[in-house]
Formats: C-alpha cells, sequence, structure tokens
C-alpha cells in the first residue's frame, strides 16, 4: 500500500514539473477597436503582447483563431521581456458576411496547447449590410411666397444597424449641395414658405443623407422644386375723361407683365367704383382693351395678369372720368326799355351738370335778328347787364363746363322804344276868383310804344314845385273847376316804358287880394299862435273876419292880426274874409299851421346789476318819436337815488343810446330825455322811463391763516378761514385751494379741496396755500393771501422765536411760533400783552398792549418780551426768550382819527394815500403779519391821493405810516 501511495506521488509531483516549466504571457491584447464593419469593408487585427520572461520551451509562439478554429498555424514570435510587443496583424478580414464571428488571438510559450502556457485575447466582428439611401417625392413648381408640399419617404433607407440619422441639404439654381441650416435631421421635411424675389423661375434640389452604423453614407436622388417669381402686373393708360356717352380712347400697354413662368394670360376687369366690386369683360382677353363708346358714368378698369399657378396681379387702375352732359340754363327775361336806356340786368341759372371740378365758364351772345350771333366782348359772368341800348337786341348764354360741348341758353329780347315827345298844351289865362278858366288841353301822345297812351294833369299853388295829381283828370285835355286863387296846370304823357313826357306849364291868374301869414309853424294843441292878413292890392281900409273850420272868431275888425290858442288839429282851418271899403268887393284866403302831438319819449333798457368798479352794459333803446318831421334830440340824466328832481345831466351823453366807459361804485338811475327841435313848448320834451344800475358791493375774496415753521413729517395745522369771500354777486360763491413749492409760480389746484378751510397732510418740505373764491364779480380779485408751511429739520431746542419785532404799540393778532416738534411741550409767558389763543401749542396769537397815556402826546413805550419753555420727549426743558421792541415814541393815532384814506382795500396791484393836508412829508412801511419789511418809500402830499405800487404776494398787511412825529397804523388787504 505504501508503494502504491508512493509510486502515485512520484507520478505527479513528476507530471507538474513538465508543464510548470513554461513562461506564460502576462498578457494579451487586440489593439483593433471591437466595432462592427460594413459588408465589403475589409479590417486588419492588430495586438500587442507581454510577456515576464524568457520562454522555457524553445520560443514563444501565436495563432489566430475564429470560432475556435485555427485561422493560421501557429508561428513563433520573439518577445522580449517586460516590453510590450506588437503581435503580426490578421489581415483575412475581406468584408464578407461570414467574416462574422469570435476572433481569439492566442500567445503560448511553445506549442503544446497547454492552457497553462498560452494566454489568450477575443475580438467578435459583426458585419452589416450596405446602407441604402431610400427615395423621397416629389418634385414641385410653385409660385414664390407659396408654401410647397412637405418631402415625404416613400422607401425608407436599409442596412447598416437598422438605426438611422438623416441629413437634409439643398441645391440652389444647380449649385452645390449645402446642409439645411438649421439641421433637419427627420425622415420628412417641409421647407415652408419660398420667396423668388427675382423675374426668373428659380430651382431649389433637395436631397435627404442617411447613416447608419459606420457604414458610408447614402444621399436619395435629389427632388427638384421650381419657385416661379410673383406676377408683376404690367402698366396700361390711360386716365381719360370724356362727355356723357362718349367714346373712350383704347387702352395701351405701357409697361409688360413680369415673374410667373414669363408666358401670360390676360382679363380686362370693370367697376362703377374704384374699390370694385370688379367683373369681367367678355371677351376682353388681350393686352389691350378699346371699350365701347355710350358710357355714361364714371368708370374703371384693370387688367388681371396671370401665369402659371401664381396669383393673379392686377395692373393699375384706368379711370374714365364721365362728365354729365352741360343742361343749357335759362336766362330772363323779356323786357322793353326806352332808347339809350339800360336795361335790367339779364339773370341766369347756374350751369348744371358738366364736370365737378371744372370751373364754369359763361358767354354771352348777342344779335340784332334773332340770328348771326356775336360773342359780348368780356361778358362771361353767370348775369350780364347791358349796356344801353338804341335798338332792338336779342342775346343768349353759351355755357361749358368741362370737356362737354357748350350748350346755349334760351333767347330773350330787348325791345327798344323810341322816346315820348315832349307835349305843348295851351294856353294861359287870367279870371275872376270864383268862376272857372277854359279848358286847357293839346296834342295825343307822340312817340313811345305801341301802347295805349297815358295821361296825367297836376296842379300846383306855386308852379315851381308842390305839384299835385289831380283825381279823374286823364284825358289829353282838362277843364278845370270854379278858382279862388292863381293856378298852374301841366300833363304827363306816357307811352310804353319810355320816361313820361311834362308838357309845358299853363297859369290861370286869379288876383287874390289877400294873404295869411304866422309867427309859428308847428304849434302844440292849444298853444298861442298869431295870424297875420297881409292886402296885396294896396286896400287903403279893409276890413277883416277871420274863421276857424268855418265857425267865425269875432266880428269884422280893421286889425289885420288874429291871435288864437283854439286850433286844436293840423286839420283845423284858418280863413280871413276880407272886405273892401273902397270897391265893395270880397276876398278870402286861409291856412293851415302844424299842430303837434307832442314828442314821445321812446324807451330805454333794461336794469342791470353789475360788479364793483365795472361799467354797465350799452343801454339800448327805442328811438323817440315826432310829427313835425324833425330828428329828436337826447341827453342823459343820472342819479344817485332816483327821486324826483335828483336827476343831473351826464356831459356828452347825447346820442340815442348811452354806453358809460366809466366804472361804477354806486347804484345809479339812468333816464333819457328827447326834445323835438321844430315844436315849441311845453310838448318839445319828454322824458323816458328810469332805468336802476344796481353795483354789487366790492368783491373780497377773504383772508386765511396758519403760517407756521414745523418738522419734516409732522401733521401741519389747519389753515383757518379768517374772513369768509365776500361782495360781488352773492348766489354761487365757492372755493378752491392751491398748492406751490416757492409760493411764486408753479401753483397746482388741490382736487377736492373746496371749503373754506383745509388742513394738509403730512408735508415734507416746505408749501405755499392760497385759497380761490370765486362767484360772478371775483374774477378781479379771486386769491386770498399766501400762508407757508415751512419744514425743518427738527433734532433740538429752538434757538429764536419767529414774529412781528418790532411793533406798534397796541398792535392785536400779532403771530408767535416755534418749530412744532413730535413729542415737544410748549409753555409760553409774555410781559405787556395778552395770549388770546395758542397757549400750549408752538404757535401763539398776542394782543399787545397800547401806550399808557393821551395817545395825542408823545410817550415813552417800556420794552415787550415773550417767552416759550420748550420740553422735549426726555423731560429735558428750554426756555427762550424775545424781547419785543417798539417803533420810535411818537403820536400813534388811528386811521380814523388821522383822516388818513387808504384805497382800494383790498387791492390787487395799486393803493392810494390820501392824506387830508398838503406838503406833508410821509413815510411809509409795510410789513406782513411775522413783521417782515416787505416794501417802504416817502412822499409829499398834495392833497390828492398818492399811487403805491403793491408789488408783493397776496395776504394781510400793516402799513404804518410816519409824518409830522405821528404814527398811524392801518390793515391792508393785497389779493392776487
Amino acid at each position: 500500500m505504501k508503494k502504491i501511495l508512493l509510486a502515485v506521488i512520484i507520478f505527479v509531483f513528476s507530471l507538474t514539473m513538465v508543464y510548470a516549466q513554461c513562461t506564460k504571457p502576462v498578457s494579451v491584447t487586440i489593439t483593433t477597436p471591437e466595432t462592427p464593419i460594413c459588408l465589403g469593408t475589409p479590417l486588419s487585427l492588430s495586438a500587442t503582447v507581454l510577456v515576464s520572461g524568457t520562454s522555457q520551451n524553445g520560443a514563444f509562439t501565436f495563432s489566430w483563431i475564429k470560432n475556435s478554429v485555427a485561422v493560421t498555424a501557429s508561428a513563433p514570435i520573439t518577445i522580449p521581456a517586460n516590453t510590450v510587443t506588437a503581435v503580426p496583424m490578421y489581415t483575412g478580414i475581406t468584408g464578407a458576411f461570414t467574416d462574422a464571428g469570435t476572433y481569439t488571438l492566442r500567445v503560448e510559450d511553445g506549442n503544446a496547447g497547454n492552457a497553462s502556457c498560452y494566454t489568450e485575447a477575443n475580438f467578435i466582428l459583426t458585419v452589416h449590410e450596405t446602407v441604402t439611401a431610400g427615395s423621397i417625392v416629389s418634385a414641385q413648381t410653385i409660385c414664390s411666397g407659396e408654401n410647397p408640399a412637405a418631402f415625404t419617404s416613400i422607401a425608407a433607407a436599409t442596412g447598416g444597424t437598422g438605426i438611422y440619422s438623416y441629413v437634409w441639404e439643398k441645391s440652389m439654381n444647380g449649385a452645390a449641395y449645402a446642409d439645411i441650416s438649421p439641421a433637419v435631421a427627420a425622415e420628412t421635411f417641409d421647407e415652408g414658405v419660398v420667396n423668388n424675389n427675382g423675374t426668373k423661375p428659380m430651382t431649389i434640389d433637395y436631397r435627404r443623407k442617411a447613416t447608419s452604423g459606420i457604414c458610408p453614407q447614402v444621399v436619395t436622388a435629389p427632388v427638384r422644386i421650381t419657385v416661379n417669381p410673383a406676377v408683376i402686373a404690367g402698366v396700361v393708360s390711360a386716365d381719360q375723361t370724356i362727355c356723357s356717352e362718349g367714346d373712350p380712347a383704347a387702352f395701351t400697354v405701357t409697361t409688360a407683365p413680369a415673374g410667373g413662368t414669363g408666358v401670360y394670360t390676360y382679363q380686362w376687369e370693370i367697376a362703377t367704383a374704384g374699390s370694385g366690386p370688379y367683373t369681367n369683360i367678355a371677351a376682353a382677353t388681350a393686352a389691350t382693351y378699346d371699350a365701347p363708346s355710350g358710357i355714361t358714368g364714371t368708370t374703371y378698369y384693370r387688367r388681371a395678369d396671370a401665369s402659371g399657378t401664381c396669383a393673379t396681379a392686377h395692373t393699375n387702375l384706368i379711370t374714365v372720368t364721365v362728365q354729365p352732359a352741360v343742361l343749357p340754363g335759362i336766362i330772363s327775361a323779356d323786357q322793353t326799355i326806352c332808347i339809350s336806356t339800360v336795361p335790367s340786368p339779364l339773370m341766369g341759372t347756374a350751369i348744371t351738370g358738366g364736370s365737378e371740378n371744372s370751373a364754369a365758364t359763361y358767354m354771352w351772345e348777342s344779335s340784332t335778328a334773332g340770328f348771326a350771333w356775336t360773342d359780348v366782348t368780356g361778358e362771361n359772368t353767370k348775369d350780364y347787364s347791358p349796356q344801353a341800348l338804341t335798338a332792338d337786341t336779342y342775346f343768349r348764354r353759351k355755357d361749358t363746363k368741362g370737356i362737354c360741348p357748350s350748350v346755349t341758353s334760351n333767347i330773350i329780347k330787348i325791345t327798344v322804344d323810341p322816346e315820348i315827345v315832349t307835349p305843348v298844351i295851351t294856353g294861359d289865362q287870367t279870371i275872376c276868383a270864383g268862376t272857372a278858366p277854359n279848358p286847357i288841353g293839346g296834342p295825343p301822345v307822340s312817340g313811345g310804344s305801341v301802347a295805349t297812351p297815358m295821361y296825367i294833369w297836376e296842379a300846383s299853388r306855386i308852379g315851381g314845385s308842390g305839384w299835385v295829381v289831380i283825381q279823374g283828370a286823364t284825358s289829353k285835355d282838362y277843364h278845370p273847376g270854379i278858382l279862388i286863387a292863381d293856378m298852374y296846370y301841366r300833363r304827363i304823357d306816357t307811352k310804353g316804358v319810355c320816361k313820361p313826357a311834362t308838357s309845358n306849364i299853363v297859369k290861370i291868374t286869379v288876383p287874390t287880394p289877400v294873404d295869411i301869414s304866422s309867427d309859428k309853424t308847428v304849434i302844440c294843441k292849444n298853444g298861442r299862435v298869431t295870424f297875420t292878413a297881409t292886402v296885396r292890392n294896396g286896400d287903403p281900409d279893409p276890413m277883416f273876419e277871420w274863421f276857424i273850420n268855418d265857425i267865425s272868431q269875432g266880428t269884422p275888425s280893421s286889425s289885420p292880426e288874429f291871435s288864437t290858442t283854439n286850433i286844436l288839429s293840423s286839420t283845423d282851418k284858418i280863413q280871413v274874409i276880407l272886405t273892401s271899403n273902397t270897391t265893395g268887393c270880397s276876398a278870402s284866403a286861409w291856412s293851415y299851421i302844424h299842430v303837434s302831438s307832442g314828442i314821445t319819449p321812446g324807451t330805454i333798457s333794461s336794469d342791470q346789476t353789475i360788479c364793483y368798479n365795472t361799467s354797465p352794459n350799452q343801454i339800448t333803446q327805442t328811438p323817440a318819436q315826432t310829427d313835425s318831421y324833425s330828428t329828436p334830440t337826447y341827453t342823459w340824466e343820472t342819479s344817485a337815488s332816483g327821486i324826483t328832481g335828483s336827476f343831473y345831466e351826464i356831459p356828452g351823453a347825447t346820442t340815442a343810446a348811452y354806453n358809460s366807459t366809466l366804472p361804477f361804485t354806486t347804484d345809479t338811475y339812468i333816464r333819457r330825455v328827447a326834445t323835438d327841435p321844430r315844436t315849441s313848448a311845453p310838448c318839445n320834451v319828454s322824458t323816458s322811463n328810469t332805468i336802476k344800475i344796481t353795483v354789487a358791493p366790492l368783491y373780497d375774496p377773504g383772508a386765511i391763516t396758519g403760517d407756521e415753521t414745523l418738522c419734516e413729517g409732522a401733521d401741519a395745522a389747519i389753515i383757518e378761514n379768517v374772513t369768509a369771500a365776500s361782495g360781488g354777486s352773492l348766489t354761487g360763491t365757492g372755493y378752491l385751494w392751491w398748492v406751490s413749492p416757492d409760493g411764486i409760480s408753479n401753483w397746482t389746484a388741490i382736487a377736492g379741496a373746496t371749503n373754506a378751510q383745509y388742513l394738509p397732510w403730512k408735508i415734507t418740505q416746505t408749501t405755499y396755500y392760497k385759497r380761490e373764491s370765486y362767484n360772478n364779480c371775483s374774477y378781479t380779485n379771486p386769491y386770498s393771501n399766501i400762508v407757508a408751511k415751512t419744514v425743518i429739520s427738527c433734532n433740538s431746542f429752538s434757538t429764536a422765536i419767529s414774529g412781528p419785532n418790532p411793533i406798534i404799540p397796541g398792535q392785536q393778532n400779532a403771530v408767535y411760533r416755534v418749530p412744532n416738534q413730535t413729542g415737544f411741550r410748549y409753555e409760553w409767558s409774555i410781559t405787556g400783552g395778552t395770549i388770546i389763543s395758542g397757549q400750549n401749542t408752538n404757535t401763539v396769537t398776542v394782543d399787545w398792549d397800547a401806550a399808557t397815556g393821551n395817545t395825542l402826546a408823545r410817550t415813552t413805550i417800556p420794552s415787550y418780551a415773550i417767552s416759550v419753555t420748550e420740553t422735549n420727549p426726555d423731560g429735558q426743558k428750554k426756555t427762550t426768550t424775545a424781547t419785543i421792541n417798539t417803533v420810535a415814541t411818537s403820536i400813534v393815532q388811528s386811521l380814523a382819527q388821522s383822516g388818513i384814506k387808504l384805497f382800494p382795500n383790498p387791492t390787487a396791484a395799486w393803493f392810494s394815500i390820501e392824506m387830508p393836508e398838503s406838503n406833508v412829508e410821509v413815510s411809509y412801511e409795510i410789513l406782513d403779519l411775522t413783521g417782515v419789511l416787505v416794501a417802504s418809500g416817502s412822499f409829499t402830499s398834495t392833497g390828492s391821493d398818492q399811487k403805491i405800487a403793491a408789488d408783493f404776494g397776496a395776504g394781510m398787511y400793516q402799513v404804518v405810516l410816519t409824518y409830522n412825529d405821528t404814527v398811524t397804523t392801518a390793515r391792508l388787504s393785497k389779493v392776487q
């Protein structure tokens, strides 16, 4: 048993010793990347080996094995120790599908195939089928601006790994292909809108590149898109203007169309408006077009140019403007005139029809026979005023407007009559009073037209004038009635339109021995008038009896005068009968006198209410009326009370209406006095109604107060209403507050601030406020004084007290303040005065004591003082004191005591000071309510007012006047 065991041990050891005697390679590496190859692509396999020592079996060997089958014989290889050494390449891979498999490189110490002596490396080879690109569709022809149909794949790519990537590329007009950017990696592709901005067709070739694995990239066959340029319509001509139913000229081509395929079709279109709609014209498919005649309205034409599939383009419009035919005007009217006279103007209707954009032109024509017309030079307006004519003449008017033929109006005739020959009548006669003369007359009318002759007889007492038509005397002869005084006669002949002809004058003499005259021509009813009878024939001893309306006014008297107050009417007849004591003959005469009913005053209107210191509107009127045929004269009167007897005449006011330019400050009554210059008293004067001019009180915009200095962000005190707006028209009074950053300009209305007082919001910078008040009379003075809210940075106790200093003894409502600081408490004390309001606030109002003793005597005023103690939030206190000085000791008088006048108050731009005495040297100072001097000056009084400019802001001010060692103070309100 021991022998057997020993034998086995020896065998195993011997066997181990045999196989353990080799140097196994440390590593074998195939360096060719393990990637698939494409069918037909050869591949060589490279490798390296590393050993740690020399071969113990004679040599190292290598062999290439495919799928466990050696494809190369084992061959020796020299491998230095510890050096990476290249193994001869395997080149048997040709790219056939059969080349696929697992390739193994074995390097061995020896060639016994002892696994303990060799090291292997594997390489797995995959062979892919060659990639085919597939195919895409489809070729297209489009027009510029269109979107071609998307390119689709009708055959997918094959081969390779079965996974493909695509890239699309294109070629423009046969140029080199370039990838489409941004890159398109899809199997299909939609190019989108394609534009061709040229004038010729453009080609774009598209193809798809396919890649799969390591196989070479392949491309499809190209697909071509032909892009025709957009059709550019041609230019046709030309616009025309024709007359209604005319024939327009043929339309021609100015510029041929472009774009598209280069081959064009045409269609002419028509519309009655430039904006369309347009309809095709049948058979109008040529490049040019000749529109038919007979067009009655403005018509628009265009040509539609088409080419291929591109959108049709339209040419410019051709406008055939059709002017309506000119319609003949109507002129009027036939006339008959006298020879060498000017006829009435010939009036015509305006042209109708023709062009709306053309001026109407007229030409008048004349003819002496109704034909063979001649233009009237220079007569080219709608109407015509012929010159004087001496023969029958015909007229017509030729009208033109635009291009349509001119037309002529109707014809009118002006018939010219010969003048009427001056008639001659007979004859002068002398008759006795109370008898009738023989008939007078003459031959019939000579001249004139063929119309019936007409006669008018006129009579006059004086012959040169005063002719009166004799009613009913219309024959060529006339037989006067009984006459008692001289009378003149004449005949007026009329025949047609010529001026009537007046005959010679025939006088019938009736000796009249007496005439009547009066000392007045116009009297009032029952006014006294004296008549005087004058004897013509010098009768030495006549007797006179006077009658009124045939009623005797007394027995005959030798006095030729008659005085009476019994004339009541202008129709009252005054007659005197003269009886001659020498011849026994009697004669009479009569007369009339105008009796005036008196002047009526007319009316004036009307009552007015005006603002203070303004002028009223013009006082309108109806004129006074007289019956004396004279023009009334006027004076105007005014009164402060309207009471009878208080009126006085207004100088220079002598017209029928009255317009005062002077301003009114008090209610005033006004009336007008009218006078008849031809009528005697008392009915020659009359007074109109009285109107009242009511003057509203002087408008005062009121005053506000609220100046203060406060800390930034602190609550501002309310701006109080000191005095409300007053005066003016008391209806519709309202308020509006304004704010400004500087108190000078940049004023802005505060929305909603319409009360008499105003509380500002927290303010962070110095701000100024004023109040506008308004009613019907506020336009001259609408603004109050200005209030300042002064903002400071508050971090410490006050160092001074602001307010009036110096003061006038007895000065009231003086305001003093320190900054209003959050958390501070204030306590005021005063010497020589009384705190009216504001104790325990940062602002107090003080009434200073007046001087003691007689105010008219010289006094010495002690100093005044005011102090404030501030306590901060930490309880610390500080007292600030201001010594208040006074003006120099003088006599102090009020405005009333002094007799000085200061006006107007309130004022806007100026105010006046009127001293009661002349030659007084006066100096003045104007201070605001805080005591700041805003203006000063001096003047010598003259007894009249001294005007002083108010060149300072709106607000309340104190005016201090110093004169003759006397001081007078007054309050002044300045408004905007």
